[in-house]
């Protein structure tokens, strides 16, 4: 990290366990620049969202369908991610890629439903994108069948 021919520069990304070992060290510490990214809010991260959803279609040259844009289809997007920035982008990603696969010249709700199910292997009954009340859907588990929630 300190050779100037070669200089090199960590990213780290995890948990709290990984910021106590980072702390447990005196000279990791003075050496880091630590981001933290705080978890999204569907009160504050709403019109982020959006913002994210309108610039990452454009990018690709989609257009988001309206539902997409609605503030409780955002919410969707953000409990999908489990209100963590980065899975967000990569669900918005996803079905982005699931839209340009199908030929689609507008990203639909039907590519978030496709990319959660590939991401997650869970059943539709588990897919936040489909069922009405999405806030109940534990995002976190992967692979999730009929039954494995009792």
């Amino acid at each position: 990290m300190q050779t100037s021919g070669w200089p090199v520069g960590l990213i780290l990304s995890g948990t709290s366990e990984l910021k106590d070992m980072i702390n447990s060290d005196p000279q990791l510490v003075r050496r880091i620049k630590p981001v933290e990214i705080p978890r999204l809010t569907l009160a504050q991260d709403i019109d982020a969202i959006y913002q994210l959803v309108v610039d990452c279609t454009a990018y690709v040259e989609l257009q988001a369908s309206p539902v997409v844009l609605e503030e409780s289809f955002l919410g969707r997007i953000i409990h999908a991610a489990d209100y963590e920035f980065g899975l967000a982008i990569e669900i918005l990603i996803a079905a982005a890629e699931e839209a340009l696969l199908a030929g689609a010249q507008q990203l639909m709700a039907t590519h978030f439903v496709i990319a959660f199910r590939s991401r997650s292997g869970c059943l539709d009954i588990y897919n936040p994108f489909l069922v009405l009340d999405y806030l109940r859907v534990n995002v976190r588990r992967l692979l999730e069948k009929e039954g494995d929630d009792e």
